[in-house]
């Protein structure tokens, strides 16, 4: 078994990211180091076997604000950016950490829409240019749901309304899209901050 350190820095945007990505499963996240192999490893049928590149590791320790101890890797991977372990992953945490992974590394913006990109899909835009068409989209369809509702913008968020229909997204904008130097959970309440966990590695 390997252990990771718990993350207690961020780490910088991932260089060569395309204006989009789109993470429909977790087979998805390779583009992120976690790499899915099987679901058949889990006897229960609810987690998958991912092995993981150094990334992806370091973005897990940080999804969990803990250190990582890894099983032995299962493929070797690509000899620029090999894989140096496994974990289970459970399926019902695929869009959050989805979600979690585009941020991380740098997304500008995540966008979400059941009928535009499927079921629990999610999209990072890392571009302004794509960030801009995004925006301008949520606004026209915003428009056009006010005026088939007599100027009820509240009705575009009914299941049943033009918001499906029409295509809006659900955007989550990065705050901080950029390196951070500490990685913290701030408590909305008190505005505390929490550091990650001290390096554990054995």
């Amino acid at each position: 078994m390997k252990k990771i350190d718990a993350v207690t820095q961020d780490q910088p945007k991932k260089p060569g990211m395309p204006g989009t990505v789109s993470i429909r499963s977790l087979g998805d996240l390779k583009i992120f180091g976690v790499v899915a192999l099987t679901g058949e490893a889990c006897k229960f049928g609810t987690r998958v076997l991912c092995d993981v590149t150094a990334a992806g590791a370091e973005m897990l320790s940080a999804y969990f604000q803990a250190g990582l101890t890894l099983e032995k890797n299962w493929n070797q991977g690509d000899p620029s950016d090999p894989h140096i372990g496994s974990i289970m992953i459970d399926r019902a945490i695929a869009t959050p950490l989805a979600k979690f992974a585009l941020l991380h590394n740098g997304a500008l913006l995540i966008a979400e829409s059941e009928r535009m990109i499927g079921p629990g899909s999610v999209v990072g835009i890392f571009s302004e240019h794509w960030k801009k068409q995004y925006e301008d989209h949520n606004a026209k369809v915003i428009q056009e749901c006010a005026s088939e509702n007599n100027g009820d913008q509240g009705a575009i968020w009914k299941p049943e309304g033009a918001q499906y229909r029409l295509g809006m997204f659900q955007l989550q904008v990065n705050p901080n899209p950029g390196p951070r130097m500490e990685n913290t959970n701030t408590h909305e309440a008190t505005g505390r901050t929490m550091k990650a966990p001290a390096p554990s590695m054995g």
